[in-house]
């Protein structure tokens, strides 16, 4: 009889560990605080109800959405005009701006963890109008370091994921210069991403990931439909996404953090 009891009680451990996500036990998920910077792409410009359907008004339901993941919360650092000197540390507003969001959300929910998401580039790639523009690679590369490395001084366990900046059409010229040579100015910059996420992955491995990558050939195939047709001085010209391409560029937005929360241990 006892060697039964035995046998009963080893079956009915095996059976609980079996059946560890039993409906009554509760799953792990992770709480997110979103802090998106960026420029007018980010920001939502000329779009209708930029609160709902900006990308990252989408890319946060989407996240919101996905498995393993619980509350999401935002702020929209993306603003019109901007470039990676804007957002420079130091004695700078919009950067302060990016700190104080920041803060906020992690008073609010401080288990969550905190994740920037960064498309700068649009601007720097111009060769007249936007602050610092044309910005070179090597600048742009130390941009992005100085904003990354001052950020994390302040939130250490923070995540940072980088986006490629979109593709705009050769002819893109409103009140700032884009034309044929920013566009090539801006395929670069995806090389200065490449670099810079490679050398963190040595010195501070589990904090800074590449992002979307792919919505750049996204949008050179799809911008007739899912970009505005803006009037420039050399033509009707594609530079920001319509509330289908938004959506869109949030789908690939929250993939690429996705994939960078879900690597990092704990999280």
């Amino acid at each position: 009889m006892k060697r039964l009891t035995l046998t009963i009680a080893g079956l009915m451990a095996v059976i609980a560990a079996w059946s560890g996500c039993a409906p009554d036990t509760p799953a792990t998920t992770t709480d997110i605080n979103m802090i998106y910077i960026g420029n007018s792409i980010t920001q939502g410009a000329i779009m209708k109800e930029p609160e709902k359907k900006s990308p990252p008004a989408r890319c946060t339901e989407f996240l919101a959405q996905a498995e393993g993941i619980g509350d999401v919360a935002m702020f929209n650092g993306g603003v019109s005009g901007r470039t990676t000197v804007d957002f420079l540390p130091g004695d700078n507003p919009l950067f302060a701006r990016v700190v104080d969001g920041a803060e906020g959300l992690r008073h609010n929910n401080p288990q969550a963890a905190t994740v920037f998401s960064i498309m700068l580039g649009t601007n720097d790639s111009a060769s007249k109008g936007p602050n610092g523009s044309p910005v070179s690679d090597a600048d742009y590369t130390r941009n992005v370091a100085l904003i990354i490395d001052s950020l994390q001084a302040r939130f250490p366990d923070a995540i940072f994921v980088l986006h490629r900046p979109v593709w705009y059409s050769d002819n893109t010229h409103n009140g700032a210069v884009y034309l044929a040579e920013g566009q090539r100015r801006l395929d670069g910059y995806y090389a200065c991403l490449r670099e810079l996420v490679g050398k963190y992955s040595q010195s501070n491995p589990g904090h800074v990931f590449m992002g979307d990558t792919a919505a750049y050939d996204h949008f050179r195939r799809t911008h007739k439909e899912e970009m505005f047709a803006e009037n420039g001085f050399s033509g009707t010209f594609y530079l920001h996404p319509n509330p289908a391409g938004a959506k869109a560029l949030a789908r690939y937005w929250a993939d690429a953090i996705l994939r960078a929360v879900h690597t990092v241990p704990g999280k």
